[in-house]
């Protein structure tokens, strides 16, 4: 018996990663999903062998060490170095899905000066990127900002459409 498609990973995994380069610092706090697929995994299900799992603690220490070896700005660029790494380190595993979400950090300023290392969080607007790579493939990245809010109060009429006549 074998199960006809396997994948599993860690999600929620929390990054922040504070560069304090000459005193003033930034902030970079990434939420990760990592989804892998093989057809490998199936055997822990059905013969009760895990010689081919991944632990999710283990994905998720993996995400940890990568942010601090490889800048994760922007997140595209480390979504490809992710799917690289397990796909590399692990020769059974056939795809790898990475979904991050940056959170947006803006400086503070205190009498019209950017604070050097106090934020406020942005809300509700987040960075978005999904980087997918199968063996022997190339990465394929989505990016996309979601839940931007934008309101314009001027110059905003719709205008050169078509329009019914009566005549």
């Amino acid at each position: 018996m074998s199960l006809e498609y396997a994948r599993y990973g860690k999600i929620k995994v929390n990054l922040a990663k504070v560069d304090r380069t000459d005193g003033r610092h930034t902030i970079k706090e990434i939420t990760a999903e990592v989804l892998l697929e093989s057809p490998q995994f199936d055997i822990a299900y059905t013969h009760g062998d895990n010689t081919t799992t991944v632990p999710t603690d283990t994905t998720r220490n993996t995400m940890y060490v990568l942010a601090k070896k490889f800048p994760v700005d922007p997140i595209e660029k480390f979504g490809i170095e992710t799917v690289k790494h397990f796909l590399n380190k692990y020769p059974h595993i056939t795809k790898v899905h990475v979904d991050l979400t940056e959170h947006i950090w803006d400086r503070i300023s205190i009498n019209n000066v950017p604070h050097k290392f106090a934020f406020t969080k942005r809300q509700p607007e987040v960075r978005n990127a999904v980087v997918t790579m199968t063996r022997g493939g190339k990465p394929v990245v989505t990016s996309k900002i979601l839940n931007l809010v934008v309101l314009k109060t001027t110059e905003s009429a719709f205008e050169n459409f078509h329009q019914v006549t009566t005549q």
